[in-house]
């Protein structure tokens, strides 16, 4: 069906690629950001937090964040925004009830979240496999240092020079990161982070992008 159609847009360059080997005609464009939805305020409920605001699921690696909450320094709160899995969730509630610095907010409205973004020492993102994450976006916007596993989704947009790479699926690697980053905030990525999703992830940067091979396909020019 893919291999059938005039275009398929993709996300993430690592999909595109993918795509592109099994002739189907692939384009990397990926999420975008409407920078006039960012807060201007931000909501910080412990003096040292970090933020989990997605879906609880296993492609996000909810589970492997769940063991990691239990070599987190007590001092260093996690806030979990998102609902999911019922089990997950269940999960979530139980740790919450043992952990006194682990926090299942379950869902809350998108302009919520963004204010718990901002006001957190840091996101994390465990995930086993990902396409863009929107969270991730948002987090650089408002100049919150992220912490992400070591997967394509993620290194094929970001690097060093952006995020808190780590080992995927190592519990205990995750929270070492999540311990460092609290305690040593890597100051020198939220500039570069911030430059990046403002050049190349701004909601206007992208809508051209699509614009753009809409033109090449009526003009019978896309590849």
């Amino acid at each position: 069906m893919l291999k059938r159609v005039d275009a398929v847009t993709c996300v993430a360059p690592h999909v595109s690629d993918y795509y592109r080997r099994r002739g189907v005609r692939a384009r990397f464009i990926p999420n975008g950001l409407d920078f006039k939805e960012l807060p201007s305020e931000a909501e910080r409920l412990y003096e040292k937090q970090v933020i989990y605001a997605g879906r609880l699921s296993y492609e996000k690696g909810f589970d492997i964040l769940l063991e990691a909450a239990k070599r987190v320094d007590p001092g260093i709160h996690l806030v979990v925004v998102g609902s999911g899995l019922r089990e997950l969730e269940e999960r979530a509630k139980r740790l919450s009830s043992l952990l006194p610095n682990f926090h299942y907010l379950g869902f809350r409205e998108h302009a919520e979240t963004l204010k718990l973004i901002a006001g957190s020492d840091a996101l994390v993102l465990p995930s086993r496999s990902e396409g863009l994450s929107t969270a991730v976006l948002e987090a650089m916007a408002l100049r919150v240092p992220v912490i992400a596993a070591r997967i394509p989704g993620i290194t094929s947009v970001f690097s060093e020079a952006h995020v808190v790479l780590v080992e995927p699926e190592n519990p205990e690697r995750l929270a070492e990161a999540i311990n460092r980053t609290v305690k040593d905030p890597p100051l020198h990525l939220l500039d570069s982070a911030y430059r990046l999703v403002k050049e190349r992830f701004d909601w206007d940067i992208i809508a051209d992008q699509y614009l753009r091979l809409y033109e090449e396909l009526l003009q019978g020019t896309s590849r």
